[in-house]
């Protein structure tokens, strides 16, 4: 992203890299932690892939990273696969709460 930015003309001298992380939840700490040292009450965007956004707004609020998520266009032949693996990866981080309200509906519509 920092070559994208500064091939456009993007100061160099304005980007702060983070590259020590590994997963979205990591990248979302350390950035945080970069652009709260630089500037305590820093706004950010987080820019994402679409079928991503969703997913990282929910890991940037947990990291308590004060900005917004905007998703980018994804090639259509890649979108529905990811989309069902970031679908699965929400159901699976909130494994219990959906386990609790199949089984409640289950319950409700075996009771009926």
């Amino acid at each position: 992203m920092a070559a994208h930015l500064t091939e456009r003309g993007f100061p160099a001298d304005r980007i702060v890299l983070e590259d020590r992380s590994r997963t979205t939840e990591e990248n979302l700490r350390f950035s945080r932690d970069l652009m709260a040292a630089a500037t305590p009450d820093y706004r950010c965007l987080v820019v994402t892939n679409n079928f991503h956004a969703f997913r990282t707004a929910i890991l940037a609020r947990q990291q308590s990273v004060n900005g917004q998520v905007a998703g980018s266009p994804t090639a259509a032949y890649f979108w529905p696969s990811a989309t069902i693996r970031e679908f699965l990866a929400v159901i699976s981080t909130h494994r219990w709460i959906n386990l609790a309200v199949c089984a409640f509906l289950t319950l409700v519509s075996v009771a009926a």
